[in-house]
């Protein structure tokens, strides 16, 4: 896929392993962690800009990531 959806990542955004996904073809990623629990990540072969980020519950936790492709789609993951 071109695209790849990540939840329960369960790591910080500076633990998120992506050596593995540059050698795979996806240059594109966007983080949302969160240790011990939650935490969402996309992984893209095409560009990605917009970072959106939600807190539907307004307790700071991390699941929701989202961005705008560079066709104009936009893009949630939840």
């Amino acid at each position: 896929p071109d695209i790849l959806c990540l939840q329960e990542t369960k790591v910080r955004d500076s633990e998120f392993p992506h050596t593995m996904f540059h050698r795979l073809g996806y240059d594109h990623v966007i983080i949302c962690g969160q240790p011990m629990h939650h935490g969402v990540a996309i992984a893209s072969k095409v560009p990605m800009r917009e970072e959106i980020r939600l807190d539907w519950e307004a307790n700071g936790v991390a699941r929701h990531n989202g961005v705008r492709l560079g066709c104009g789609i936009r893009l949630g993951n939840a």
